[in-house]
């Protein structure tokens, strides 16, 4: 594989790399060294990387498992809490604001969630990857992943529940 090629077939996916990275290790400079590690493999592989079925799924599978070793290596420090910057088509500030404070309770569920769930649920529901390209990545099966993204969605939808009734009845 020459240059032009990994650009075109590896490079594509540094965003979903770095994303991926970011869900698991919460730390965006972690997350950046561990995608440029990944890459920096992947090009030393690159004359196997034509025989791999995909590609995708090889360098979604070696982040992750980059950052499952950086975790097993390095505790977390602290569970930094870290904004979304969410971009909104709409105009009202006030709903701009409902609509960042919403994604951002949903982050922070997410990020509360077991580290399996938060997992496939970055790799499902942000990442947009079907369920057998996330089966190669975590060496799940299919049907296990079902139910670990059911209980996950069940577990976000719950919390967000407690929070709004919580909201709601300290309103009163």
């Amino acid at each position: 594989m020459q240059k032009i090629q990994f650009q075109q077939q590896v490079l594509v996916y540094k965003d979903q790399m770095y994303r991926l990275a970011h869900r698991i290790l919460r730390n965006e400079e972690d997350a950046k060294d561990i995608v440029q590690d990944s890459f920096l493999k992947l090009w030393n592989k690159r004359k196997v990387l034509g025989n791999i079925k995909s590609i995708k799924s090889f360098a979604l599978t070696m982040v992750r498992n980059a950052c499952i070793d950086y975790i097993r290596k390095h505790k977390p420090e602290t569970d930094k809490e870290q904004q979304i910057n969410a971009k909104s088509d709409f105009q009202n500030p006030e709903k701009q604001l409902e609509i960042s404070d919403q994604l951002s309770r949903v982050k922070t569920i997410i990020n509360h969630l077991s580290d399996q769930q938060r997992e496939v649920i970055q790799l499902r529901e942000i990442e947009g990857l079907e369920y057998d390209e996330i089966s190669e990545i975590t060496g799940l099966s299919s049907n296990n992943l079902r139910v670990i993204i059911s209980r996950a969605r069940k577990e976000i939808k719950m919390q967000m529940m407690m929070q709004m009734n919580f909201q709601v009845s300290q309103k009163q």
